[in-house]
């Protein structure tokens, strides 16, 4: 930390990244040069209900090796940074929450209320993680003559394949015991 400003709309923390040199993403080979520096700005969480601003000052770094895709690289801060983010790891995990369990107006009033930086359309971007595997649960009709002991048109709770007739895809079907 190089120094605390305080100005009328939020505290400002200026801080460097001074770590060893990280690895390349593309190659995980350790960085040896310095391309240059510059400062990325993230909204982290309120502090005593005053708006917390970072200004963090990065390294880019050159991938040395020519058969790595990669020829730069900025260093990321741990548990602070990730790559083409505006706010702190923090601050995407407390919209993330607000996302899941208000979003839309309510999330967005709520945000406007604890000072954190995020409006209704933020809070989308903030859901979208890795995706989760669906279960195997899909029903088909079975095609008349098929050799699986049901009746011919019969629905197969484990069969995969296109969707029932006459229904649109997605649309949930009522199983017996589920």
């Amino acid at each position: 930390m190089e120094a605390v400003e305080f100005t009328a709309e939020a505290l400002v923390v200026v801080a460097a990244a001074r770590g060893p040199p990280p690895r390349c993403p593309g190659c995980c080979a350790r960085a040896q040069r310095v391309h240059s520096s510059y400062e990325r700005r993230l909204a982290e969480r309120p502090l005593a209900g005053t708006k917390l601003l970072v200004r963090l000052r990065v390294r880019r770094f050159f991938c040395d090796r020519s058969r790595c895709r990669r020829r730069t690289f900025v260093e990321q801060v741990s548990g602070l940074s990730e790559r083409s983010r505006r706010s702190s790891l923090g601050l995407k995990t407390w919209l993330r929450e607000v996302a899941v369990e208000l979003g839309g107006r309510a999330g967005e009033r709520l945000c406007r209320r604890m000072h954190l930086a995020a409006l209704r359309a933020g809070n989308a971007s903030v859901t979208h993680g890795p995706p989760v595997p669906a279960r195997n649960r899909s029903i088909t009709r079975t095609s008349p003559g098929t050799a699986n002991g049901l009746a011919p048109g019969a629905v197969s709770p484990t069969q995969r394949g296109p969707h029932l007739p006459g229904r649109r895809l997605g649309q949930r079907i009522a199983m017996p015991g589920t």
